[in-house]
């Protein structure tokens, strides 16, 4: 508290970042009212330097505020949470893989059921430019996130996602193209009564985007 009361007028974006990142590691009991203090402090702070905030630390910030909420020890601020997102749909093309995972997770945790569209369309397409570089818990990470959300995988995505960022090989990879091949209910139906208990992530967005595609 007292070094972001004595800082706060240089805090630069990073700062910011970090500090969020700080309160939500630290324990949850004792200092309530003090804690309460800094909260509203960081919400100020990040408001004023909302401009200034990279992918990076949009993602740190919305996943620290998440962990929070998660805690009990704050509530969604609706206002600041639809300016992170405005502010991440600019960011998205410079975003990398554990960013675009890391913000839209953070959404679903914090109970964000209608995100921005201009957002969702943004974090999609940087995704599949990027989904080479998705690691196995990003992929799930994400799409965990958009069935949360109530979100529909693309199909550039979720063909980009086990071609480039998931499994080449083995069965995993095999009932993936069989999901994605599908062309008729009754042909996805017995894969998913088949193997739907075994779905991973992948499979789970793949088995909803071929839905989207059918007649």
């Amino acid at each position: 508290l007292g070094l972001v009361q004595q800082h706060d007028q240089s805090f630069e974006a990073i700062h910011v970042s970090a500090a969020w990142g700080k309160v939500a590691k630290m324990p949850g009991a004792g200092q309530r009212g003090e804690e309460g203090v800094v909260l509203q402090l960081l919400q100020v702070l990040t408001r004023a330097k909302m401009q200034e905030l990279g992918a990076r630390e949009l993602a740190n910030v919305a996943f620290s505020m998440a962990m929070l909420y998660g805690s009990g020890r704050m509530g969604v601020d609706d206002e600041l949470v639809g300016e992170l997102q405005a502010r991440a749909r600019e960011t998205a093309g410079d975003s990398n893989s554990q960013e675009v995972s890391m913000l839209m997770l953070a959404l679903a945790k914090m109970g964000i059921k209608n995100p921005d569209a201009g957002l969702v369309e943004a974090m999609q397409a940087r995704a599949t430019t990027t989904a080479g570089d998705f690691k196995p818990q990003e992929v799930e990470n994400l799409l965990q996130a958009f069935s949360t959300m109530g979100i529909t995988p693309e199909a550039g995505l979720v063909e980009a996602m086990p071609a480039r960022g998931g499994p080449r090989e083995g069965e995993g990879s095999t009932l993936t193209m069989e999901i994605t091949r599908c062309t008729d209910a009754r042909g996805l139906l017995g894969l998913v009564q088949q193997h739907g208990q075994s779905f991973n992530a992948i499979q789970v967005g793949a088995a909803w985007s071929t839905v989207a595609k059918m007649p």
